[in-house]
């Protein structure tokens, strides 16, 4: 399942393309722009949030986000049914 949301990272509201959406993480895709979220970060699921989330870089496109809290189950329950 592919989400596309935004992530709000030093100053910046950054595009994403979310995979792997689960209670405590996801994994974000960061094209056509020359940043990738790392560290602390708002992010926004559709129009869900925004969650505070830690980033991670993986590669140059790349990052992984950990939430600071879980999902609530009802969101990840949302996204599956779309």
């Amino acid at each position: 399942m592919k989400i596309y949301g935004e992530c709000e990272t030093s100053g910046r509201r950054l595009a994403v393309t979310i995979t792997g959406l689960d209670r405590s993480g996801c994994a974000l895709v960061c094209e056509g722009h020359d940043m990738v979220p790392e560290g602390d970060m708002a992010l926004w699921i559709g129009a869900i949030g925004p969650l505070a989330a830690i980033a991670m870089q993986k590669d140059a496109t790349h990052a992984n986000a950990s939430f600071r809290e879980p999902l609530d189950p009802r969101i990840l329950d949302h996204f599956a049914q779309g």
